[in-house]
């Protein structure tokens, strides 16, 4: 397979990275079931990286990024986390502090209007109920659905729900942000409108961004291109990969 060729626009900062696997794999079963979705990945997200990670369906994205978010425990090799001061996430949160994920599908507590679904990951973090309104409001203004406070995700168009989405990942204040396919499921214009939303958060925040998509106008957004092919991910600083 031939390296897309793009620019590598890694900060020159010698920042410890927000997350960083090494020689992590993931397999699925036992014996001769056993699938393996990741194969030995080894790559740094530095703070204020913006990385595109592409590739078929099936290649292991979805799988790489629940392994740096903390989500799924690598069944070989590590996943560290050195800028939060994490090794593990902790036992009692599925999501390590400090890193912020959009799926792609909805995500949004149903009960919850768009306010409450907001405040949760900011009252799991003990955060104050003034405080905690306080970023929520910053945070839906900031992608510009402060007007949908009150209905409920039922309410939202997808492109509404997934805004929301950045807000909730915005108002913790991250160090980095991981989207999965976040416009897999939206028409172009509201794909690009998502997009725009999660560069801004990422800006405000000071956050590394990483996205996982199929769509070559999202990839173009960003500095930096991760290839998942059949498990195994090349990066602009594997090994016979191009720039």
């Amino acid at each position: 397979m031939t390296q897309p060729t793009v620019a590598d626009a890694r900060p020159s900062t010698e920042s410890a990275p927000v997350a960083a696997c090494r020689e992590a794999a993931r397999t699925y079963g036992h014996g001769s079931t056993a699938v393996v979705a990741v194969h030995g990945a080894s790559a740094e997200l530095l703070p204020g990286d913006r990385v595109a990670l592409i590739g078929p369906s099936g290649s292991g994205k979805s799988t790489l990024l629940h392994l740096l978010a903390g989500l799924e425990r690598p069944t070989s090799g590590s996943v560290e986390w050195p800028a939060l001061g994490a090794r593990t996430p902790d036992s009692r949160r599925p999501f390590v502090p400090g890193v912020a994920v959009v799926f792609q599908g909805p995500s949004l507590v149903p009960t919850l209007d768009v306010l409450e679904n907001v405040l949760v990951p900011l009252q799991l973090q003990g955060i104050s109920a003034a405080e905690a309104r306080h970023r929520a409001g910053e945070a839906l203004q900031a992608v510009g659905v402060d007007d949908l406070v009150d209905r409920l995700p039922e309410e939202l168009s997808g492109g509404q729900a997934q805004r929301v989405a950045v807000a909730r990942a915005l108002a913790t204040r991250p160090q980095a942000i991981l989207a999965d396919e976040p416009t897999g499921q939206l028409d172009a214009a509201t794909g690009q409108h998502v997009v725009e939303a999660l560069l801004d958060a990422a800006d405000r925040a000071g956050a590394a961004l990483l996205v996982t998509t199929h769509d070559p106008r999202v990839a173009e957004r960003l500095h930096t291109r991760w290839v998942m092919e059949d498990g195994r991910l090349h990066t602009p600083r594997t090994p016979g990969a191009v720039r």
